[in-house]
């Protein structure tokens, strides 16, 4: 069995009771996108982490999954051992110097990160300064500690230790859904793109997004190409897809479509990807999309992409 260890993005900073639910919901969210995309795992929600074990046929999986979901921090492969300090840390050494064989090549300089999570007689410092002189003893490699070439990180919880050596950045944020429903309005046309990076943005603030494809014409393929651009971060996002043709002169007719689904899906706000460049466009025309017909009464509008251009983003 292989273990990916992830932590908690910004909810950590939460109460203890806010931070409860968010892990609650962010479980929730974590399980339908594994089941959604075929992958067997058992997944366990700690205060602290997250801590999943699965079949080595599905790394490359997990691995893009667990990269896209609302609420993950960073994520590392980890090695399990005990502590065994009655014998001067003997398992972690046997661990670290399989690993080392791997991963640390001969010229290459190291450092020695640990954290710990419990009640121990000993200081993070002194396994660092022990594994360190180890692993020089051991392979005759320098230790830098600043930008070495090669980090094995240490997190030790009560009498387990979890070693690993790379981290994955994941998308941080918060759980999907957390903060309510949000409408999230996407051209066909020529914005398209900017309207999906601005849900994704929203997304990553902890809304449960309800996409609204606007267009003159509105087919199969539009549907497709929103459920495949984020159906990775929402595994039922294909259930909340909608459409509203905006024909010419229509726009009040638009209007009261969308504000019927600010109603039925009980909305507190709308998005859409308006960039710097279209700002003018936005607030003085009298197109579909513009201001004037998006804004409904106390229900503000996000424009995540406002201070952002694509370089940014991405």
């Amino acid at each position: 069995m292989e273990t990916i260890l992830a932590k908690y993005g910004e909810m950590w900073l939460k109460s203890e009771k806010v931070r409860r639910k968010f892990i609650k919901k962010l479980e929730q969210n974590t399980k339908e996108l594994l089941l959604s995309q075929g992958i067997k795992c058992n997944v366990l929600f700690l205060r602290t982490y997250i801590l999943f074990e699965f079949e080595k046929k599905y790394i490359e999986k997990i691995q893009r999954c667990i990269a896209n979901i609302a609420g993950i921090h960073s994520f590392f492969f980890a090695h399990k051992t005990n502590i065994d300090e009655e014998n001067d840390f003997a398992d972690i050494k046997r661990k670290i110097k399989e690993i080392a064989i791997k991963e640390l090549q001969k010229e290459q300089k190291f450092a020695v990160r640990t954290k710990r999570e419990g009640k121990h007689s000993f200081k993070s410092q002194d396994i660092e300064i022990k594994i360190g002189s180890f692993i020089c003893s051991e392979f005759g490699n320098k230790v830098k500690l600043f930008n070495p070439d090669v980090t094995f990180f240490i997190e030790i919880k009560d009498s387990i230790a979890w070693i690993y050596t790379k981290k994955y950045k994941g998308i941080d944020g918060l759980p999907v859904g957390v903060e309510g429903n949000i409408i999230s309005l996407i051209r066909n046309d020529k914005y398209r793109d900017d309207d999906i990076e601005a849900t994704i943005m929203i997304i990553r603030r902890g809304g449960e997004l309800h996409p609204i494809i606007l267009g003159k014409e509105i087919t199969e393929k539009d549907f497709e190409y929103i459920r495949n651009s984020l159906n990775k971060y929402d595994a039922k996002i294909a259930e909340k897809i909608d459409a509203i043709k905006c024909l010419k002169f229509q726009s009040m007719s638009f209007r009261n479509k969308l504000e019927k689904k600010v109603q039925s899906t009980k909305a507190k706000a709308i998005c859409i990807g308006i960039r710097p460049e279209d700002m003018e466009e936005y607030y003085t025309s009298t197109k579909w999309f513009s201001q004037r017909y998006i804004c409904i009464d106390r229900i503000p509008v996000f424009l995540p992409l406002i201070g952002m251009d694509k370089i940014q983003f991405k």
